[in-house]
């Protein structure tokens, strides 16, 4: 062994990376043929992030000597950080035939087959890896995620609990089990998964981040704030972390609005205002030329916010517009592939930064970006930060962006009044009604319950979260007011958790309704019998401070009457908008004892209720809910008008 070969190999062993690095290249320049040096080459440039480099290294290597497994396998590994993988599949395929004995050869391919999509070949590799080495814990987590994918949640479990087993201080293997309960609707097997992973991993900020949602839906909105607030003090993503925290202010009653905005001004101070620069844009400022607009979402799936805006791509101007879609969607779905079908461009986002998503904007020259939900899900509001396009808009969020980059926030005349309680960095644009959805098919209408049993069905399909204390307190109201009327409840399998039920039931009958006055509903969550659900149920009764919009909808849409409590907020208007369109301005209550005489006096009124039930899909399907077309020239008049003033300003501040 040459003494540069000796010396490369110490400091490898040792950590010196560029003093190996270094040494590999003068032991390789004086050894050319030697496979087993580049190799090791390789894999020094690849521990330093010289990715390309590494490459060439492991290609030059297995032109030497294509038997090299190992080397195969960690050019693969290479080609997956870099997602092409298609070249990483072969690569790990060729050493998995190279040496068929080696687990983590089967644990990386099982990884790649899993991020191509192929489940199944996945499970196959890790199997092959647990049987030769049955005590690997990593495989047994991987294998937990590909069942998982399947929505085969007992094997996925059965998986986890196998890497407990044998690392039963495994911090990961504790989180994804949690979120394999959470997709069961197991919210307090969730819960205390994730508080044993927290526990083992105080700086997991998906963990904790998942416990904090799961326990707002508990009702525990206290304990999941004081989760947030750490995160934002010291997780490793505080930026995400803070729009949470915004977003638990929706839920809550006694939120301080003017607090609320102090806090969301601090967090553009923190992490938007060093990313602000002076930026020159190359947009031709025609008012007349085609308009480049681009979407930012998360939600290009099946979700209410994707239902609110497939309308209005399905029926846009293609002439007058260019539609560019970045979209960060981890599953995609159906309803995504009709997607990449309306848009002109459409790019996958998810993986990027959110500098590199602007660079992308940029390139494209988008004359307008629309961000859309932007503090729920997985969206990106500091994209708008780097400035990649002239004219940067909100819409469909529920609080202002707090961003002064962002220069506006579209509404309607319900949900931003006049004077808005709530303050906003952005210029208002308030449109004739917001709320669009395509119309729903194959559900047929139903009689109303109390038309057979002469006992009359309030229900709510609400998330839970949005069931507060002081929710609970007018809907017990209601129920003492109409004697023998019930409340059922509904939303996905989460009301048959036994702790959320507890507290319902706590709740409600410590105000005098009865124990048989309540109904928990944990039907499967498939459209048409979710929807189905809806013929047991007289009235709806809507949640505050945050209202219904897909819940609203889809109630009215089944016939079933609305009754709603407008907030000062946008989240508390929401359902206002839908009823105001459909001329019901009467099922909208502007106090808590008017929302107790709306719901009362209509159950009251069975010939009313019944008129009323009957002809509701009717009024939708003449509204402006379900016209697409129409909604699609409104937001376009909106883009035109926020170019041309743009255009001039000649380009500078709007």
């Amino acid at each position: 062994m040459s003494s540069a070969l000796e010396e490369a190999i110490a400091h490898h062993r040792a950590g010196r990376l560029e003093a190996a690095e270094l040494c590999y290249r003068q032991a390789r320049e004086a050894a050319p043929h030697n496979a087993l040096i580049a190799g090791l080459l390789g894999d020094v440039l690849q521990a330093l992030g010289k990715d390309p480099d590494a490459e060439t290294a492991y290609r030059g290597a297995l032109r030497l000597d294509p038997s090299l497994a190992v080397v195969h396998m960690n050019l693969g590994l290479i080609l997956r950080r870099q997602r092409r993988l298609g070249e990483a599949l072969a690569a790990l395929e060729t050493a998995s035939r190279r040496a068929p004995t080696l687990p983590e050869v089967q644990l990386n391919l099982g990884l790649v087959q899993y991020e191509s999509g192929h489940a199944d070949a996945a499970i196959a590799a890790y199997r092959a890896a647990l049987a030769l080495r049955p005590d690997y814990a990593e495989v047994y987590l991987n294998l937990g995620a590909a069942y998982h994918r399947q929505r085969d949640y007992g094997e996925a479990k059965a998986a986890y609990r196998a890497a407990l087993k044998i690392q039963p201080g495994y911090a990961e293997a504790h989180y994804s089990l949690g979120v394999t309960f959470y997709d069961e609707g197991d919210l307090d097997g969730a819960a205390a998964s994730y508080r044993r992973a927290l526990a083992l991993a105080p700086d997991h900020e998906g963990c904790r981040n998942n416990l904090a949602f799961v326990l707002q839906v508990l009702g525990r909105g206290a304990e999941a704030v004081e989760l947030y607030r750490r995160g934002v003090a010291a997780g490793p993503h505080p930026a995400t972390t803070a729009r949470y925290l915004s977003l638990t202010s929706l839920y809550d009653p006694g939120t301080d609005l003017d607090a609320r905005y102090r806090d969301q001004r601090k967090a553009e101070d923190r992490f938007a205002r060093p990313l602000y620069r002076a930026v020159h844009h190359e947009n031709v400022a025609d008012t007349r030329r085609r308009l480049r607009i681009g979407y930012l979402s998360s939600d290009f799936r099946d979700h209410p916010v994707g239902r609110n805006i497939e309308p209005l791509l399905s029926a846009r101007d293609r002439v007058g517009f260019e539609v560019f879609a970045y979209a960060d969607v981890a599953t995609p779905d159906r309803m995504t592939e009709r997607f990449q079908a309306m848009v002109d461009t459409w790019r996958p986002i998810a993986g990027l930064s959110d500098e590199e998503v602007a660079a992308k904007i940029r390139a494209d020259r988008v004359d307008i970006l629309v961000v859309l939900a932007a503090h729920f899900d997985r969206n990106r509001p500091l994209v708008c930060a780097y400035r990649p396009a002239p004219v940067q808009i909100s819409f469909h969020d529920l609080l202002t962006s707090g961003l002064e980059a962002v220069d506006y926030f579209i509404g309607d005349r319900t949900v931003l009044q006049r004077r808005p309680r709530e303050q906003f960095t952005e210029r208002i644009i308030r449109l004739p009604s917001i709320y669009a959805h395509a119309p729903l098919t194959n559900v047929p209408l139903t009689a109303p319950p109390s038309a057979a049993s002469g006992r009359v069905t309030f229900g709510s399909f609400n998330n839970p979260a949005k069931v507060n204390d002081q929710v609970l307190a007018l809907w017990a109201k209601v129920l003492t007011a109409v004697h023998g009327s019930r409340l059922l409840l509904k939303f996905r399998n989460w009301y048959l958790v036994p702790s959320l039920q507890e507290r319902i039931s706590v709740t409600l009958c410590g105000l005098g309704v009865g124990p048989s006055q309540i109904q928990f509903d944990g039907a499967p969550d498939l459209t048409a019998s979710h929807l189905a659900r809806y013929g047991g149920v007289d009235i709806a009764l809507d949640t505050f401070p945050f209202s219904g919009s897909t819940t609203t909808f889809e109630a009215l849409w089944m016939g079933v009457p609305v009754v709603t409590l407008a907030g000062e907020t946008v989240a508390s208007r929401w359902s206002s908008s839908i009823l105001r369109v459909l001329g019901l301005d009467e099922l909208t209550a502007e106090t808590p004892d008017a929302y107790v005489t709306a719901a009362s006096a209509l159950a009251r009124d069975g010939p009313r209720l019944a008129a009323l039930r009957a002809a509701l899909r009717d009024r939708i399907c003449r509204s402006p809910l379900v016209d697409a077309r129409l909604r699609a020239r409104q937001i376009e008049r909106v883009y035109r008008a926020v170019w041309r003033r743009w255009c001039a300003c000649a380009g500078g501040k709007i």
